[in-house]
């Protein structure tokens, strides 16, 4: 199994995520890293353990882990449901960068639909496949929070108008708000889970 498709669904659900996702980040893909760098002004970042622990090691380190992705899930607004954007590759994966799991949105969640492709530029061409499912409720959240956790694959969660961007990984959580105002008051109220590094990573 890989994480490619034919082409992506023509559907109801997924003209609607594209219009919502036009609308809201028309100058991004959606991967992570690239929509924290295209809106530094709305980001911010919370670590999932202390003193840049990288890797949870212990059952209490993957359960702090958890609560800490659940409790600033909670506080984002979650009108309309949540949708995950799952980012898949073909063949071997990116082995370069620890991605070798192709074909995972789909073993993860078999309801998963091809939304949208994506050629990375660069020196090698690089694909990403894009596949989406809703969630109804946060804890609905948490296979998808192991798998980023564990396998260091990359997939953002944001609501069905696309509002807000939450990207996990491996050590924590790229959040992306609406305004600054409402980034401001995110970070201050989990202050204790920023970086303390000047950049913010």
């Amino acid at each position: 199994m890989t994480g490619t498709f034919a082409e992506p669904e023509r559907s109801a659900r997924a003209a609607a995520l594209t219009r919502a996702w036009e609308c809201r980040w028309s100058t991004g893909e959606p991967v992570g890293w690239m929509l924290r760098q295209a809106h530094p002004d709305r980001w911010v970042r919370f670590h999932s353990l202390p003193a840049l622990t990288a890797q949870a090691t212990t059952a209490a380190e993957r359960g702090e882990m958890q609560r800490r992705h659940l409790t600033v899930l909670r506080d984002l607004p979650r009108d309309g449901g949540l949708v995950v954007i799952a980012d898949d590759f073909a063949g071997e994966g990116r082995p370069d960068a620890g991605f070798t799991d192709p074909g995972w949105a789909q073993r993860l969640r078999p309801d998963a639909w091809p939304w949208r492709h994506f050629a990375e530029p660069g020196p090698e061409l690089l694909d990403h496949w894009f596949w989406s499912w809703s969630c109804d409720d946060v804890e609905g959240l948490v296979p998808l929070l192991e798998v980023v956790r564990d396998a260091e694959v990359d997939a953002i969660i944001t609501t069905s108008d696309a509002a807000w961007i939450y990207a996990p990984y491996y050590a924590g959580a790229d959040v992306i708000l609406p305004d600054a105002a409402m980034r401001d008051v995110l970070r201050e109220r989990h202050r204790g889970w920023l970086s303390p590094l000047p950049s913010g990573l």
